[in-house]
């Protein structure tokens, strides 16, 4: 049965300390209740928890920028404008930003996530960021750029 003592876990007895302080049960269960608390605001995104709270989602932590690029002008010919966008942000809530932002019908919105890439400089290998951007196609009003 030697094998087998391994495997098993072994209760290990805490002897009070002389002359410790000794809190009291009630205050260890609100510390137990506050780390759950902490932890399940940090597992949710921003977007998320604004949703659960029925608040509407603030327009900046939604959008980074607008995306001035030769092949975003074409697309803005269009009635189409590209934006960087927060990893955790999804349709509806790029869509009520921009209509908030810059009082205009949104038709569609496309979102497009690049993933990281490997680079190398002199010798040392990292990455390049991913980033997630959107193209959003208005069907009335126009967006001033520059």
């Amino acid at each position: 049965m030697g094998i087998f003592d391994k495997f098993k876990k072994k209760k290990i007895e805490k002897k009070p300390v002389v002359g410790a302080i000794h809190e009291s049960p009630s205050l260890e269960i609100e510390k137990i209740e506050k780390k759950s608390v902490i932890q399940k605001a940090k597992t949710q995104p921003a977007s998320a928890q604004g949703a659960t709270a029925g608040k509407p989602a603030d327009i900046y932590s939604v959008l980074k920028s607008l995306r001035i690029t030769e092949e975003a002008g074409d697309l803005a010919k269009e009635n189409k404008y590209v934006f960087e966008i927060q990893k955790f942000a999804n349709k509806i809530e790029i869509k009520k930003a921009i209509q908030k932002l810059y009082n205009v019908e949104v038709k569609k919105v496309n979102i497009i996530n690049i993933p990281r890439k490997k680079r190398r400089l002199r010798g040392i290998q990292g990455w390049k960021s991913g980033k997630r951007k959107t193209i959003v196609t208005l069907s009335k009003g126009k967006i001033e750029i520059g």
